[in-house]
């Protein structure tokens, strides 16, 4: 049996085009950018910026770079418009503006930063000490008002087979596979009732979703060992 690696995670979300290398005033959060601890591997929940324009994916492309980690996983947020095409196209965007959104965030200069934009569906990495982890990304969430990768909650996009009443409308890159070992879960939103609660105390979780990491939700009860950004979320080290 291969030795256990120890693997430090941090996990952020809904920075909002937050300046990381700004050490001097503190995010509307209260984060600043000199707390942020020298790490393996980040998680970027989704919600990067403000609407998804080109030029806020280079600048915060840029400032991730700047934290000290080997990899730095990204998936898109509501706040990303122009990552979804179909969201985009509807809402007066172009398909070479979404076609230029993708190759911001996949381009060679991103990937040197060590940066890697997850698509849905499941990844395996493996970092420089050879721990292995399989991740499952998704940047979808349930319908809350008028923005980017929403579903209707009734929907069931994660699972093969659905309770009676829930359209299933899973494909093979979103569904969560069974047949594979998931060390992390990493969603936009987070599943019902596990730090879900919005301001007025609405429950705004997937129902469909197991625990997770997660982001979106800025009210949410605080349970973290890191609190980072507009990411009041939850931090784990998992040994690998």
């Amino acid at each position: 049996m291969a030795a256990t690696q120890q693997v430090r995670f941090l996990i952020i979300s809904d920075t909002h085009e937050y300046d990381f290398t700004n050490v001097t005033t503190p995010s509307k959060h209260g984060f600043r950018g000199d707390a942020i601890p020298i790490v393996d591997v980040v998680l970027h929940c989704g919600d990067l910026t403000e609407n998804g324009s080109l030029e806020s994916y280079g600048k915060v492309i840029e400032q991730l770079g700047t934290i000290n980690a080997e990899l730095k996983l990204v998936i898109a947020g509501n706040h990303e418009l122009s990552l979804h095409k179909d969201h985009f196209l509807q809402h007066d965007g172009t398909t070479s503006e979404h076609d230029e959104a993708v190759k911001i965030w996949t381009q060679s200069r991103t990937r040197e930063l060590g940066i890697e934009y997850l698509e849905e569906g499941t990844h395996t990495f493996t970092l420089k000490s050879g721990a292995t982890f399989t991740l499952y990304a998704s940047p979808w969430t349930p319908k809350h008002g008028l923005s980017a990768f929403q579903y209707p909650s009734n929907e069931d996009r994660f699972n093969l087979v659905s309770p009676s009443g829930y359209p299933n409308v899973s494909t093979s890159n979103s569904r969560i596979p069974s047949d594979t070992k998931i060390d992390i879960m990493m969603t936009h939103g987070p599943p019902k009732y596990i730090l879900d609660r919005t301001e007025k105390n609405d429950a705004v979780g997937c129902e469909h979703l197991s625990a997770l990491f997660a982001g979106h939700d800025h009210f949410c009860t605080v349970s973290a060992t890191y609190i980072l950004a507009g990411a009041q979320r939850r931090y784990h080290g998992i040994p690998l």
